[in-house]
């Protein structure tokens, strides 16, 4: 079943060539977190986290990716550090990964990890925080969470 979420809130610079002129302009771009492995941002901070995985739910003994991205409501900025995952059921951490700027928005950075637990069948809630650090440290945002679902094999 597929949910929509509350919005994303980012900022993309754009250029356009209008009679041998370069016009730059700034634009605010709100797009739905569409499917089932995302967590919402939290709206009320100047930067914010948000989680996904590369499949939900996975078959046992079946690893998956996890995805973060670090966003910067104020500045055009790619943040720099990094977003360390936990598997916060099993108490198991994933690792830690350096941000990457975002080829789509001007002011984020993603980062992953493969998580290779062989989870048994159940739920699990997965969270990323950001750890500041580099030439562009943004304000700590809160830490994001999802749950991974984890089936057994049919």
């Amino acid at each position: 079943m597929e949910q929509t979420f509350p919005a994303v809130v980012s900022r993309r610079a754009m250029k356009h060539l209008l009679g041998g002129m370069i016009v730059s302009a700034s634009v605010l771009l709100v797009s739905p977190l569409v499917g089932v492995a995302h967590a919402s941002p939290d709206t009320t901070t100047s930067t914010f986290t948000t989680i996904t995985s590369s499949a939900n739910p996975v078959v046992t003994g079946i690893q998956f990716t996890v995805m973060g991205t670090e966003c910067d409501r104020v500045a055009n900025v790619h943040p720099t550090g990094k977003l360390i995952f936990k598997d916060v059921t099993s108490k198991k951490a994933l690792g830690k990964a350096a941000l990457t700027p975002d080829p789509t928005y001007e002011n984020c950075s993603d980062a992953s990890v493969t998580d290779t637990e062989a989870l048994a069948a159940g739920n699990y809630t997965i969270k990323a925080h950001y750890k500041p650090g580099g030439a562009v440290r943004v304000h700590k945002s809160p830490a994001a969470t999802y749950v991974q679902t984890v089936t057994a094999p049919s």
